[in-house]
């Protein structure tokens, strides 16, 4: 901080600077604030008024204005301001700084000439590497120590031979004063000089050099390249430099295992394999075609062991490693097959499968494992079936196709390398399972005499000439699980070149047998062939036979059934199922369990006009003109009224009356039992035609709209949709609300929040009417709304 002061036109006046600053070192700047101040040393004098000045710091001036009152001996600050200068180059910076001004029309009226230099501690820009030290060097590497002044951003180095560039500059981040480097890929043997730098950020990187370090690598065997030879061979040539022809030592290595050791000398060796060399490589890939090795040459210099290393890929020789060929035999899974066919390398067609059985397992060499067999069934070039198997046998699923096939089967093992191809054949005839098609019924549906027919087809199996597929019968049947009845006695047999069809035809005329027409019955029948020649195994069809039932029976008592058994108690017409009726239908009372379906001219009668809804009571549509009683709360409309039986009783029913407005799409209904009406409702009621008032609010148009809410018989809040669109202003017009009692005498009281302590409110969705007391049935709310849009 420095303080500034100089005299004014006013000589008991002087001012003072205060100047202040702050160094940003990155950006190379300093940031000055200087505050001006004034006092009067003589006591018992006052100078006043507004002061009008400013300062100026490195040229750059500005101005000060304050109302003031100077007295007393005490400083008054006028105020401050504050810059930011950039120093030069190297860092330093000087300003000069002055004060003007003073308060017109006053002893006080101006500041004397004063003149005062700031100069600003200089910002250190670069850094200095203070010292480089070499440390370890080894046949192609060199490290380095290094101390700077300052904490630095980034160093940078590069190496020379002579004063040719070896390593151009490589640069790495780093924040610190000091470190280690290292510097790899050097030639052995060889004499270098290191450069390095350092930079700190001060608006961008300032970099500083060092002096040269020099050093020399140490002189080692290199391996030239990793040798080409594969897991087997007898021998393999190794090749590397070797400046001053030292005795070394070579290892042959994979992971941490070492397959072999040799001390050598000069610049090449030929390796030649020892048969557990090649033995300890096969163990170690004994799943892989190849493996990872390494050849590794050290020496040891100066109690420093320094190594080369070149890593490759010693490959498998399949030819040396190929497992051995499996043997196996096939035959067919089904014994009655192969009995029936005298072979067990022929399959039907869909029927039975062919299972291979490995005699004599797969060997694999040199480490390696038998993982799988392979097996893929073929014909024609075109592979139907394919499995991998671990176990020695193997079933394949049926052959869905006729011909010539060959199973193909080899061993692969652990490495992946396959034995040779075993092929095998069989065949497949053609051939398909016995259908059977079976029709069976009552003569007319519900007599006791049944129909069967039957067609069923057995495919013909000729092997040198022979018929195979010839059973001693080919249908039977059995009766509620009962016991096996053979068809023989009444089947055809017919003779194709490919099967044989199998007919039963028991008409009406000669019935297959009889079932009392109020029994029922469950047959299963068979199809069979030599193949499948079982209850279990060959083609069934089952039927269910029902007890007979009529179209139409007429009893003696002059009841009538239809598609159902009569009931000598029951009504006089039973049917069973729903009706359609063409044509006009007259019916005194309707069963509410009926299926009625009036079609083309069925209808409700009309019976008239109506004014008092009470007297309607039979079943019709009636017209309500201005009912004098009992209205529904409108005067028009069409009124649908149903009188509806209950337990077939003409004492027991209850009426339903229905009202449809025609002068707006309002509806009410109430119900009747046998002696006393039910009050109208009509929950939900809205008054949808919408109407202006006529008037205007705050200059908006005022529209009104009516809406009907039914009160409950309880205490309680009903609301109902008003379905307005509200603007700004919205209201009830209590002056033309009212209730009203829609039956008995009609009587309506206005609607206020003191009738009967009922109150309304509104919201921009609802109409809510609040009863606090009971017994309101049958009466409703018009609520007149009011509202702007």
């Amino acid at each position: 901080m420095a303080e500034y002061t100089f005299n004014t036109s006013n000589s008991a006046i002087i001012g003072k600077i205060i100047a202040e600053y702050s160094q940003n070192v990155t950006a190379n700047t300093s940031t000055l604030t200087c505050t001006l101040s004034y006092k009067r040393n003589n006591d018992g004098y006052t100078t006043y008024g507004v002061f009008n000045g400013g300062i100026t710091a490195g040229g750059i001036r500005k101005t000060l204005s304050k109302s003031v009152s100077l007295g007393g001996g005490q400083w008054v600050a006028i105020g401050s301001h504050t810059w930011t200068f950039t120093h030069d180059a190297n860092g330093t910076k000087s300003v000069t700084i002055s004060a003007n001004g003073g308060i017109s029309g006053t002893s006080f009226s101006s500041t004397n000439n004063n003149s005062n230099t700031m100069t600003f501690k200089t910002i250190q820009r670069k850094p200095k590497i203070t010292s480089m030290t070499a440390g370890t060097r080894t046949n192609t590497s060199f490290s380095w120590s290094w101390k700077s002044d300052v904490t630095t951003n980034k160093i940078s180095y590069r190496i020379l031979q002579g004063n040719t560039v070896m390593k151009g500059w490589s640069t790495a981040s780093k924040t610190a004063t000091s470190g280690t480097e290292t510097v790899s890929g050097l030639s052995q043997n060889t004499s270098y000089k290191l450069e390095m730098q350092v930079s700190r950020n001060l608006s961008g990187d300032v970099w500083s050099s060092s002096s040269y370090l020099s050093f020399t690598t140490l002189a080692c065997p290199t391996l030239t390249s990793f040798p080409d030879f594969k897991i087997g061979d007898s021998s393999m040539k190794v090749t590397f430099t070797n400046p001053a022809n030292n005795t070394f030592t070579l290892k042959l290595i994979s992971g941490s295992t070492t397959i072999g050791s040799v001390s050598v000398s000069g610049t090449s060796y030929i390796w030649n394999f020892t048969s557990e060399q090649n033995t300890a490589m096969y163990k170690l890939c004994p799943n892989k075609t190849s493996l990872s090795v390494s050849l590794q040459a050290s020496i040891t210099l100066n109690s420093q062991t320094y190594t080369s290393t070149k890593t490759g890929t010693a490959a498998v020789q399949s030819s040396l490693c190929t497992p051995s060929t499996p043997a196996y035999s096939i035959a067919c899974t089904e014994s009655n097959i192969n009995t029936i066919l005298g072979t067990t390398t022929t399959l039907l067609q869909g029927v039975g499968s062919i299972k291979a059985t490995i005699s004599t397992t797969s060997t694999a060499k040199n480490s390696a494992s038998i993982s799988k067999y392979t097996a893929s069934v073929i014909k024609d070039g075109n592979v139907y079936q394919y499995a991998e198997f671990t176990g020695t046998t193997l079933t394949f699923d049926p052959i869905q196709t006729a011909g010539t096939f060959e199973v193909q089967i080899k061993a692969i093992d652990s490495r992946g390398y396959s034995s040779s191809i075993v092929t095998q054949s069989f065949n497949v005839l053609e051939y398909k399972a016995p259908s059977l098609n079976v029709k069976m019924q009552r003569v007319n549906n519900y007599e006791k005499e049944i129909i069967l027919s039957i067609t069923a087809y057995v495919s013909r199996i000729i092997v040198n000439g022979t018929d195979k597929n010839k059973p001693n019968q080919f249908l039977g049947f059995m009766r509620n699980g009962g016991n096996f009845n053979s068809l023989a006695s009444i089947y055809t047999v017919e003779t194709t070149d490919t099967a044989y069809k199998i007919t039963v035809d028991k008409p009406a005329s000669s019935p297959f047998m009889t079932i009392a027409t109020n029994e029922s019955a469950n047959f299963t029948f068979y199809a069979f062939d030599n193949f499948l020649n079982t209850s279990s195994t060959a083609t069934q069809s089952s039927v269910h036979i029902s007890p007979g039932t009529p179209a139409m029976s007429v009893l003696e008592n002059g009841k009538v059934a239809i598609n159902t058994l009569p009931n000598a108690n029951g009504s006089a017409l039973q049917v069973d199922g729903g009706a359609q009726i063409k044509g006009g239908l007259v019916v005194d009372n309707i069963d509410v369990g009926m299926n009625l379906t009036l079609l083309n001219g069925g209808v409700v009668p009309y019976m008239g006009q109506c004014t008092d809804p009470n007297n309607a009571t039979e079943t019709g549509i009636y017209t309500l003109f201005e009912p004098t009683a009992n209205s529904p709360g409108f005067s028009y409309g069409t009124m649908l009224v149903l009188k509806i039986s209950v337990n077939d009783s003409s004492s027991n029913y209850y009426i339903q009356q229905t009202v449809y407005s025609v002068v707006d799409s309002n509806v009410a209904f109430r119900t009747r039992n046998e002696t006393s009406w039910r009050p109208w409702s009509r929950p939900g009621y809205v008054n949808t035609a919408e109407t202006t008032s006529g008037e205007l609010f705050y200059g908006s148009r005022v529209y009104t709209k009516l809406v009907f809410v039914t009160l409950p018989n309880t205490a309680t809040t009903t609301s109902v949709a008003h379905k307005c669109s509200f603007g700004k202003y919205y209201w009830i017009d209590m002056a033309n609300s009212f209730i009203h009692m829609t039956a008995g005498t009609g009587i309506s009281y206005p609607l206020n929040n003191g009738f009967y302590n009922m109150s309304a409110r509104l919201d921009k969705t609802n109409v809510s009417i609040k009863t606090n007391e009971t017994g309101w049935s049958g009466w409703e709310a018009i609520v007149c709304l009011k509202y702007t849009k």
